[in-house]
């Protein structure tokens, strides 16, 4: 099975995007970190540069709240720097739709999630 990141990779690649992995594996801590903390993926996507934060479907809401909640500092910053972010969820259907099982629910993170 592949992986949420390289569904996303793929999406945005053949859509004519470019996508650069953000996030590194620790092996002395045996864990992997984002950049920011909630960055997977930085696409350049049309006119727009996007922090992709990608997961399976049942974890966006997960993802999002780290983004509004904790990570929001980093968050800002990236934000009022006219980035985009964006949580993709990666769900299989049960019918295909245009050959596709798996699709993607994509929320954008603004400003106004962040709160004050």
């Amino acid at each position: 099975m592949t992986s949420p990141e390289s569904r996303t990779t793929a999406f945005i690649k053949n859509r004519g995007g470019t996508v650069w992995i953000a996030n590194w594996y620790d092996h002395y801590k045996q864990r992997r970190h984002d950049l920011g903390g909630f960055i997977d993926l930085i696409a350049l996507y049309g006119p727009d540069t996007i922090g992709v934060q990608s997961t399976t479907g049942a974890n966006v809401s997960a993802r999002t709240k780290k983004i509004c909640g904790p990570r929001a500092p980093a968050a800002r910053e990236w934000l009022e720097r006219r980035n985009k972010i964006q949580v993709w969820g990666w769900s299989k259907y049960a019918k295909p739709v245009n050959g596709r099982w798996w699709r993607p629910r994509i929320i954008d993170i603004t400003l106004e999630d962040l709160g004050a």
